[in-house]
């Protein structure tokens, strides 16, 4: 039912609004694919190089099992990884994600100093993930 819901939402905006529409949605893809506590964290591991299960799992204290095997599904499905046997690795797909990543990092380092009311340091612009 929620699906149903939801198609009907898009068709709606879609027919009210389709140059609004048309310049969000790529966005909202992105977000979709990103959103969740553990995506990120997961796609870091894996980034870092702790392919397996129970690799990814120590990498992220407090994922449950059955949340990394969820969040790992959404990925493959996604494209964003792939499984080779008992190992996760990043897609071509995948990996063109990092840059905006490293983006979504930056923008969040700014974002506090502005909240903070700090003045940005100049090396902000320039640092990269570790």
């Amino acid at each position: 039912m929620e699906e149903n819901l939801k198609e009907i939402g898009d068709k709606l905006r879609y027919k009210e609004c389709p140059e609004l529409y048309r310049n969000i949605i790529q966005i909202q893809d992105t977000l979709d694919v990103l959103s969740g506590k553990w995506k990120i964290p997961i796609l870091f591991a894996i980034l870092k190089g702790h392919s397996r299960f129970s690799d990814i799992v120590d990498f992220c204290p407090g994922i449950t099992d059955k949340v990394l095997n969820n969040r790992l599904k959404d990925l493959i499905d996604n494209k964003i990884i792939a499984k080779r046997g008992y190992d996760y690795i990043m897609t071509e797909h995948g990996v063109s994600l990092y840059r905006v990543i490293q983006e979504l990092w930056r923008w969040g380092c700014r974002h506090r100093y502005v909240m903070l009311g700090e003045e940005l340091p100049p090396d902000v612009y320039s640092e990269q993930l570790q």
